[in-house]
């Protein structure tokens, strides 16, 4: 496990203000240690009582700081940026894994709600462009927000509403509806590539500004007039967001190549995975620790494989009496973990469309 004494005594920034990086706070204070800072390039203004800090400030005012990179999807980028700016390669901590603890509460996790996209990219991580049409049904949806909305009393910092394209959705507007009733203090997101945002009808828009939702658009670069679309939700009083990154750089991609034969180390390849209890993924009933294992089946049915789950690769939330055991399961390896080939991730691919074959993923 990660060494804490190394760090006590010193001046320490956590490099990613997101999920991981709240949990990463938890964490430290519970090993004695009290970080002084986030530091993140797209967030701003603090978070538990933390300040976010840009890289600027991190070279001026904390230049002998040691920096955890909490973030550890975008390390290779973050550890470039780093030295450039001139932190010292031994001020840089990339060994800490936050996903293999236990989180103090469920920050986050997204609700799938429709697997098929209206737009395809290359080597979806749901796996969209080769998924038939499907949508989980409305009473299910309903359920299993109410259902999660018992095991955590409420308490998560952030859900988000996606798919597949989630405005494909039929029943969009009474899932927002149960969503808001089942969590009335946390942020909700629809995540959605915008393309029907100007199709959406005055119900979804009030639907949207009566009950808080954020709109988060991926900003992908295809033909959209985003500042119009910019201006026409502010207009109804909703929350804009560009999802991630998007807003500021170009979208890029990630590729997690598969093992369909399922030979690598299941724990190996959790305790290296940039995705594991982070990207967290409730589908029909079932909560998941990343989003892949759940959509695979897409995958085999298009391409003939058998990458199977397992009774551990996911919980039944009605099985369950309390969020702990939720915790628990989020932060421990899973047998599907035996099919992703964590050491050959590939990040920044140039976005460009699917072509829907096998090598996208493999």
């Amino acid at each position: 496990m990660f060494d804490f004494e190394r760090l006590k005594d010193k001046q320490i920034v956590l490099f990613g203000a997101g999920n991981e990086g709240v949990c990463a706070v938890d964490i430290f204070r519970k090993n004695g240690i009290t970080p002084d800072c986030f530091c993140d390039n797209y967030k701003q203004g603090e978070k538990i009582g933390l300040p976010i800090i840009s890289t600027t400030e991190l070279a001026t005012h904390y230049k002998d700081a040691m920096i955890i990179i909490t973030a550890i999807g975008y390390m290779d980028e973050i550890i470039a940026e780093l030295t450039k700016i001139g932190i010292k390669k031994e001020q840089i901590i990339t060994d800490f894994r936050t996903h293999l603890y236990k989180q103090p509460y469920l920050a986050y996790y997204e609700i799938n709600i429709v697997d098929h996209c209206n737009i395809s990219c290359l080597g979806c991580s749901h796996f969209s462009p080769v998924a038939e049409e499907r949508i989980s049904p409305l009473e299910i949806v309903k359920s299993d927000l109410q259902r999660m909305s018992e095991l955590t009393a409420q308490n998560v910092d952030e859900i988000h509403i996606l798919g597949g394209e989630p405005l494909l959705h039929p029943d969009i507007n009474d899932i927002l509806i149960t969503a808001r009733e089942a969590f009335p203090n946390t942020i909700i997101s629809v995540i959605t590539n915008g393309i029907l945002l100007f199709k959406q009808d005055e119900t979804f828009w009030k639907v949207c500004k009566n009950n808080k939702i954020t709109i988060e658009v991926t900003k992908y670069p295809i033909e959209l007039d985003y500042e119009k679309m910019i201006k026409m939700v502010e207009s109804w009083g909703i929350t804009f967001k560009f999802h991630s990154y998007t807003g500021k750089a170009k979208k890029t991609l990630f590729k997690m190549p598969l093992d369909i034969d399922g030979k690598q180390n299941a724990n190996e390849s959790f305790s290296n995975c940039t995705l594991a209890n982070r990207w967290i993924a409730l589908m029909d009933g079932r909560m998941y620790t990343c989003q892949i294992a759940p959509n695979a089946f897409h995958f085999n049915k298009k391409f003939g494989t058998t990458m199977e789950l397992e009774d551990g690769d996911y919980l039944d939330i009605y099985k369950i009496n309390n969020i702990n055991e939720i915790l628990e399961f989020l932060a421990t390896p899973k047998p599907f973990c035996k099919y992703c080939k964590i050491e050959s991730i590939v990040n920044g691919i140039p976005w460009t469309p699917s072509k829907k074959e096998m090598s996208e993923w493999t």
